[in-house]
Formats: structure tokens, sequence, C-alpha cells
């Protein structure tokens, strides 16, 4: 049970940052008509929707300490 605890740790971690890395990108590349662009935009164009991206990253990143702490306690 230790050893699926700390995977569940490591997975939801790494999910974490993929998510922040995806909210970061549509937060300052996404231009306002939806459309992918190099050029980093100084004024966000889907602060809503980059958001609740971040808010999912964080409760996955909750999750992963959680995880590491209930194995570490308990077993």
């Amino acid at each position: 049970m230790k050893n699926k605890l700390k995977k569940l740790s490591v997975v939801s971690f790494v999910f974490a940052v993929v998510l922040f890395i995806i909210s970061f990108v549509m937060f300052h590349y996404i231009t306002p008509d939806n459309q992918f662009s190099a050029v980093w935009q100084a004024e966000a164009n889907k602060p809503f929707l980059t958001g609740l991206f971040a808010i999912w990253g964080v409760m996955h990143l909750f999750s992963s300490v959680m995880s590491i702490l209930i194995s570490v306690i308990f077993f």
C-alpha cells in the first residue's frame, strides 16, 4: 500500500506540473481569437479558463502532498 501511495503521489505531482504548464501557455500565448501565437502576450486573453486549469493543478498538487504524507505517517 505504501508503494501505491508513493506512485499516486508522483503521478499526481507530474499531472499538476503539466496542468501548470498548460495554464501558463494558455495565459500568455493564446490570442483573443483562440489561436496559438509564438509571441508572448502581455495581456491575458483567457484568464478564466487558465484560472480553472491552475486550480485543477493545485488540487492535484494537494493530493500529491497528502498521498505522500499518508504513506509516511500510516505505513
